[in-house]
Parts: structure tokens; C-alpha cells; sequence
């Protein structure tokens, strides 16, 4: 955990929230959806991100899930409606690029470094050949998305939950 708080801080991140591990798997419970969605609801974001919920990868899909569920928990119960456009992320290539295909790219070249560095603290021990996986992706991604030879991340639009996402 302070791994991870110290690579987001590194990112600039605004708020980090991290639930509990109480076992080596992530199993997504109730709990977890409770404080996610207490944590929409005292940030209102416009944009929210998630996990691609089809990942390959078990902790994954439980963690996408889980906030998916949230923000439409909270959305329902009249307490989150800012949120005016979900979109998900692939994590790691071989976990779903056979699958995900995104709707929209963003160039990350100009971060790479940093990036980098997040990576190398975020994930002790495996910081380097995870960074050269995202390497890779992000440059297949860039040359996907006729950007050329820079780094770019791909997204899908998953949700609108305030209708089509175009009013207003």
C-alpha cells in the first residue's frame, strides 16, 4: 500500500483510496462496494475509470465490478450525479488486447517517464518488466491509433448514466 501511494502521489493523484487486504486474492465485497461508493460521493467526478470488466485477469474483474456497481448504486440513489461518462482501460495486453477494442485514444509519449518511475515503485520487483510491457502495448497502441511512433492508451465508453452523455 505505500508503494502505491507513493507512485500515485508521484502522479499527482488528488485522492487515493485504498480498501482493505485481508487475503492475497481480492474478492470484492460489500464492504468495498460501500466505500467506493462513499468515496464517489463525497468526490462527485465527472469521468470515472475503470478495469475492463472482460480482463482476463480474476482481481481484475472483481475490481472493475465492484465500482462499476458502485457508481450505479450511488447514480440510482440519487447521491452521484456528476458522473457523466464511465470509461475502461486495459491493464495488460495479454489479459485482454484480443478483446478490447478501444473506442478512443489518448497520447501518453509526454509522460513516459514518469510512468516509468510509477511503475518501477508502484510494482516492487516487477517494475521493470511490467514497465516493458506497457511499453510495448502503449507503442502498438500508438502506431493502432495512426499516431505514429509514440505511447498512447486506449479506452472503451462504457456507460452514460445520466442518458446519452450529450446534454448539456
Amino acid at each position: 500500500d505505500q508503494d502505491i501511494t507513493k507512485s500515485c502521489e508521484m502522479l499527482g493523484f488528488r485522492e487515493i483510496v485504498i480498501g482493505s487486504r485481508e487475503s492475497a486474492l481480492y474478492e470484492g465485497d460489500g464492504k468495498d462496494r460501500k466505500l467506493i461508493m462513499e468515496q464517489l460521493e463525497a468526490i462527485q467526478p465527472d469521468i470515472v475509470f475503470i478495469m475492463w470488466p472482460q480482463d482476463s485477469h480474476p482481481e481484475h474483474r472483481r475490481v472493475s465490478q465492484n465500482a462499476y456497481d458502485a457508481i450505479l448504486n450511488s447514480f440510482w440513489d440519487q447521491k452521484l450525479s456528476s458522473v457523466r461518462e464511465i470509461y475502461a482501460f486495459e491493464t495488460d495486453c495479454n489479459q485482454s488486447m484480443q478483446y478490447f477494442l478501444p473506442d478512443f485514444y489518448i497520447r501518453i509519449g509526454d509522460v513516459e517517464e514518469d510512468l516509468k518511475a510509477a511503475l518501477k515503485i508502484c510494482i516492487a520487483g516487477k517494475g521493470e518488466i511490467l514497465w516493458q510491457k506497457k511499453h510495448d502495448q502503449a507503442h502498438y497502441r500508438g502506431w493502432s491509433s495512426d499516431f505514429g511512433n509514440t505511447m498512447a492508451e486506449g479506452f472503451k465508453v462504457i456507460k452514460f448514466p445520466g442518458g446519452t452523455g450529450m446534454e448539456g
